[in-house]
């Protein structure tokens, strides 16, 4: 009966042209649109802190910047861009971002 099916869906795609995707195909589509969603989201984050550091005092050290995208945590994306938003200085945030274990000194 197995086989009988794997014959009618062969036919049927080879009509349609359409390949059959297997079901672990699918999970595994699914997965890689998870992470790239999560890459996004995390991008997007780190472009925020950036940007808002970057309006509020200038150019922004390449430290500060790597360390920025060292970080793989959105929720504490989330906190930096808030603290970028109220830290009185560069060298304030520069505080902050250390106290989260990177190193962002220069």
């Amino acid at each position: 009966m197995e086989e009988r099916f794997s014959d009618e869906i062969y036919r049927y795609e080879k009509d349609l042209k359409m390949p059959y995707v297997t079901s672990v195909e699918r999970q595994g589509m699914k997965k890689g649109q998870e992470i790239g969603m999560q890459q996004g989201t995390l991008l997007t984050f780190r472009e925020a802190v950036v940007n808002v550091l970057e309006v509020r005092f200038g150019a922004i050290p390449k430290s500060v910047k790597n360390g920025i995208g060292m970080i793989d945590d959105p929720d504490l994306l989330k906190i930096l861009h808030g603290k970028a938003v109220v830290a009185n200085s560069l060298k304030d945030f520069k505080e902050i971002l250390v106290g989260t274990g990177l190193k962002a000194t220069a």
